[in-house]
């Protein structure tokens, strides 16, 4: 009943069908990614046919239980979207089309919202809503995460973006478009995985590595910290393929079903 209520919410922002969804740790919050057609019925949508699709999160919060017991589906309420703009407008949207190089399909549209994590910032007790997409402001930056704070006030503040990067590594547009697959946040930390078998979309030397980033406290910027490559010399293309960190950021899970004996 609960979630059929904010699904009725939802509908009314203009969703198309959701992708992900995602709690707080308190269960006063939820995140509902949806997505909207990103150009009208025009020559425009011909053109670019693979970006139809825009990515939104719709944010909803409740109060908070003085009893302990659950909270009826009433007292949900919707609170406002979450979006990344991009100041560069549709001309960035001038490329050829991407293929998946996991799943050999065409990327269609930036999938805002396809992942969307939850922590709290331990410094300041706001809650931190961490969201995926598929394309940064520009093809050439690749997949990013962008990372949103709750002030006070129960507005959102975008608190960073992440993408690929280690400060020496030329990474391939196909290793960039798989950035944040799977990732998990913790506090001020980020830790993302990067896997791209050596099969289709142009890939010949396969990628299985996690990227890990820290937010620096004096300059509020997040910045890469160290590579993790799985703990055996053979082949492991699902190295990363599910991610759970600890609230503090200090310890991380790390899904590896078919890692040698």
């Amino acid at each position: 009943d609960t979630i059929a209520s904010v699904n009725a919410s939802a509908s009314a922002v203009g969703s198309v069908g959701y992708s992900s969804i995602a709690m707080s740790d308190d269960g006063t919050r939820l995140y509902l990614a949806y997505r909207q057609p990103l150009m009208g019925a025009s020559q425009n949508q011909q053109i670019f046919p693979f970006l139809q699709l825009a990515g939104h999160v719709a944010t909803f919060s409740r109060p908070s239980s003085t009893t302990g017991g659950s909270a009826s589906s009433t007292d949900w309420s919707y609170t406002c979207p979450l979006e990344l703009i991009n100041p560069f407008g549709s001309q960035t949207a001038q490329f050829d089309q991407i293929c998946d190089p996991i799943t050999g399909n065409l990327l269609t549209g930036d999938d805002f919202g396809s992942i969307i994590r939850t922590t709290v910032n331990l410094h300041t007790g706001n809650r931190v809503v961490a969201i995926r997409s598929n394309f940064g402001l520009r093809l050439s930056d690749g997949a990013f995460v962008a990372l949103y704070e709750e002030t006070s006030d129960g507005n959102y503040v975008i608190s960073g973006l992440v993408f690929l990067m280690d400060g020496t590594t030329t990474f391939t547009i196909a290793e960039k478009i798989v950035f944040g697959r799977d990732f998990a946040v913790g506090n001020d930390a980020l830790l993302s995985a990067v896997r791209t078998p050596a099969h289709g979309c142009g890939v010949t030397t396969p990628r299985q590595a996690l990227f890990f980033y820290l937010r620096n406290d004096t300059s509020l910027q997040w910045e890469y910290q160290q590579t993790l490559t799985p703990p055996a010399t053979a082949s492991n293309e699902d190295f990363g393929v599910s991610i759970v960190m600890s609230p503090e950021g200090t310890q991380a899970i790390v899904g590896s079903p078919h890692l040698p004996s």
